[in-house]
């Protein structure tokens, strides 16, 4: 707990691990309040209160580089934090995040040559992780020998989102991977 005596302020030590938690309970149920209300490419949004960032973040995945999610919170750093993150290189969830794979440097057409006996490829993505599920299966079309499973309930930080049923996807591909030697 913080100084300020408020239970959850965004200064308290144990806030990165309330806003994982919180995602794990209560995203799915926003996410489907979401695909009801029909949310898509073009939409403009407005997160008020985004916390750690993962609404916002799933928002921007479904708006697109043609919409906006704005996202606000009286203590922007969480949101700050992925945003340099971002900036930095490092896996990021905001709109344009797998432009630099296929823009900037497109390989898709080269795909093919992977030889999947030497070097297996097993793909996971987030069943809420719009774009890269899009992606992957043209990957998987492209890439004899490869395997794919899309994950039920996760997005795009699935270890985060819920670490638990990310394991339940992980550890049989890294058991597979370990039966190679």
């Amino acid at each position: 707990m913080s100084n300020s005596g408020y239970l959850f302020d965004n200064e308290a030590l144990e806030a990165e691990d309330r806003f994982g938690a919180l995602a794990s309970l209560f995203d799915p149920v926003s996410f489907r309040h979401f695909e009801r209300l029909g949310v898509a490419e073009g939409w403009r949004c407005l997160e008020v209160g985004a916390g750690g960032g993962s609404v916002a973040t799933w928002l921007a995945t479904r708006v697109g580089e043609s919409g906006h999610v704005l996202a606000t919170d009286i203590d922007v750093r969480w949101l700050e934090d992925r945003l340099r993150a971002y900036a930095q290189g490092a896996p990021g969830v905001f709109t344009g995040d797998i432009n630099y794979f296929i823009g900037d440097h497109d390989l898709r057409g080269q795909a093919h040559l992977i030889d999947t006996e030497t070097c297996p490829v097993h793909m996971l993505t987030g069943e809420y992780d719009f774009r890269t599920v899009a992606a992957a299966k043209e990957a998987v079309e492209a890439i004899p020998g490869v395997t794919h499973t899309v994950m039920t309930g996760l997005g795009h930080f699935p270890m985060s989102e819920d670490p638990h049923r990310f394991a339940e996807y992980l550890l049989p591909v890294l058991d597979r991977i370990a039966e190679l030697g």
